[in-house]
């Protein structure tokens, strides 16, 4: 049966913009990936030359932000995403992304995209609209827009800017703007040098930067599939190279719209929010529940939301639950409502994201194209640091308003969280990859020769160090000792104040993870669970070995195969439940819930086990 059309839209101030696209914009499709079958190839970055002729100097890198204020103060950041393949399809609605996906047939796998995602921030509300351009021989397009009151696929995709734009360059372009001719479009455009007075006040540049940019005018239709007008725009939109449309101006059915950069760069509120341990109480009622993970689109309705795993979800001092998608290299912050994850937000940094932390309600990951990038909690980008070498390490939570970033070049530096200011950096003589770990008033970090160094956290000075000539694998703190687990098998506990050898236990098997109990820590390996107290070195329980663990301070969770169990600090057993298998999973993530737990999959909805 015929969708009925879609009702004329108006001008919702929350969502004027001038393209039809900004109106609305794009989200996620998992069956698109069967409509394609074997055609489509992991093609993502790779290495080629990039078409759209003229066009292409006018897009942005990947991961570059770009704010914008319109005419209403709202208050827009917008992200680009630059990817080659199918990944950013799969990102839109199902029925928008089967219509691109149909419409560009075996190309799917080398399209090359650039998605460009707007989240707003107004009066304490957050709104992100997405549209996914491409490049081809025939310049760019518009493939589809989503997130607002209005949605589009189109087919053909709608002409922007033909490959050889310039000055004087004129262009016409028509066809359907949703699947089966729901809806319509006409669309005509031409280029020239930038001369309208009300664009060039919106972008706030000056003549040098104007020669950098190029202006676009047009004039659409929308039709539903009976002829009846639903969308007339016109608009006045200025490319600059690298940067995108810069501003705009223009009218969506007779309303004014415009929007350009704000004439100061925002800045969030600093935030001093501590993440509340968990208390878990009684598990009486704790049982294992599948939750669906989605998210909301006013125009194309729910949309299922598959999250490709490789690093642990972390939660924040809100509850946010924030995971770093790699489908499309997305930051992807969930909040647990009416019994489904819902995507409250979703950013893209740039380049793959590799590690992934929270402080307080500041996220920070690490990136690909060497930077370390904070997000407060509403999705907001709060600075970006450049660092010379890649940082492997997830950023340590130092507890008092910074974070201890280490790089894979020996560099530790104490950042501040809401600033991303310095607050000091020293260097390590041989290159690192685990994280640092704060204990007290000291960072301890370990290099890959076997190096232990600890700074003063206030002032970054050495307070001791000591080369063990033994690889670490891992590092873990506990009531005034550090414990390192050696590759060679060995668990060495240290004061970490003076340094002081305290005791060594062998351990067998890989070590998985470890908790902190207060007085004890719970080293977990593939092939036992020990409880240690971590000044004496004294064994207090071992139990078999397990895959992860959690904690809320006072009791742990032990993940197994296919079984989650709780126990108490006595090493006793109070209860266990079933999880989906470790075996039917590529990575599994166990992350720890105000009272209970959640356990995590690629691609897979949620587990929850009570009230996480």
């Amino acid at each position: 049966m015929e969708s009925p059309p879609p009702e004329r839209p108006h001008a919702d101030p929350a969502e004027r913009r001038v393209r039809p696209a900004s109106l609305i914009a794009a989200g996620s499709i998992a069956a698109v990936v069967l409509v394609t079958g074997a055609t489509i190839a992991v093609a993502d970055r790779q290495t080629t030359e990039v078409l759209g002729g003229a066009a292409a100097k006018y897009l942005p890198a990947d991961g570059y932000l770009e704010w914008v204020l319109d005419d209403l103060g709202t208050l827009r950041m917008s992200e680009s995403a630059r990817t080659i393949g199918f990944s950013n399809i799969l990102q839109l609605p199902v029925s928008a992304g089967a219509s691109v996906v149909g419409d560009l047939g075996d190309d799917v796998r080398i399209a090359q995209l650039w998605r460009e995602s707007a989240t707003g921030f107004s009066g304490g509300e957050l709104t992100q609209t997405t549209e996914l351009h491409r490049l081809s021989e025939e310049g760019l397009t518009l493939l589809a827009g989503h997130g607002g009151s209005v949605g589009f696929a189109y087919s053909p995709a709608l002409l922007e800017l033909p490959a050889d734009v310039a000055p004087g360059s004129t262009w016409r372009s028509e066809g359907d703007a949703l699947p089966g001719g729901i809806m319509t479009y006409t669309a005509d455009h031409r280029a020239s040098e930038p001369t309208n007075a009300e664009l060039i006040a919106a972008s706030g540049l000056d003549d040098a930067e104007l020669a950098a940019c190029l202006q676009t005018e047009g004039a659409s239709v929308y039709r539903d599939s009976s002829g009846a007008t639903l969308l007339e725009i016109t608009e006045m939109d200025l490319w600059c190279e690298g940067r995108g449309r810069v501003a705009i101006v223009g009218t969506v059915n007779g309303s004014p719209v415009a929007q350009g950069p704000p004439s100061s760069t925002p800045t969030a509120a600093a935030t001093d929010a501590v993440a509340a341990p968990p208390g878990w109480g009684a598990i009486d009622d704790w049982r294992p529940v599948e939750v669906e993970i989605r998210y909301p689109d006013a125009f194309f309705g729910e949309q299922h939301l598959l999250v490709s795993l490789a690093n642990a979800p972390r939660r924040t001092a809100s509850g946010l639950i924030v995971a770093a998608d790699q489908n499309a290299d997305d930051l992807v912050a969930l909040r647990l409502d009416s019994g489904l994850l819902q995507r409250r937000w979703f950013a893209h940094p740039g380049g793959e994201i590799i590690a992934l932390a929270t402080a307080g309600d500041v996220t920070v990951v690490t990136t690909s194209l060497r930077q370390v990038i904070a997000y407060s909690d509403a999705g907001q980008r709060l600075w970006t640091m450049d660092t010379r070498e890649l940082v492997f390490a997830p950023p340590a939570d130092a507890g008092n308003g910074s974070v201890i970033v280490v790089g894979l070049d020996g560099i530790v530096s104490r950042v501040d969280l809401p600033t991303g200011d310095i607050v000091w950096q020293r260097k390590l003589a041989a290159d690192v990859s685990l994280p640092a770990t704060v204990a007290g008033d000291s960072v301890v970090v370990i290099d890959r020769a076997g190096a232990i160094t600890t700074f003063a956290l206030d002032s970054g000075e050495t307070v001791w160090s000591e080369d063990t000539g033994e690889t670490a694998s891992s590092v873990a703190t506990s009531d005034g000792a550090i414990v390192v687990a050696r590759e060679d098998g060995i668990f060495g506990g240290y004061d970490a104040a003076s340094g002081d050898h305290l005791w060594e236990l062998r351990y067998g098997g890989f070590l998985r993870a470890s908790a902190d109990l207060g007085d004890a820590l719970v080293l977990v390996t593939n092939e036992a669970t020990t409880a240690v107290e971590a000044r004496s070195g004294i064994v207090r329980w071992t139990l078999a070995g397990a895959q992860d663990v959690v904690t809320d301070g006072e009791r742990i969770v032990l993940f197994e195969d296919s079984r989650a169990r709780l126990v108490d600090a006595t090493g006793g057993s109070e209860g266990e439940w079933s999880i989906p298998s470790l075996a039917l999973s590529i990575y599994r993530y166990a992350l720890p819930g105000v009272d209970g737990f959640w356990v995590f999959r690629s691609n897979q909805p949620a587990v929850m086990v009570g009230q996480p």
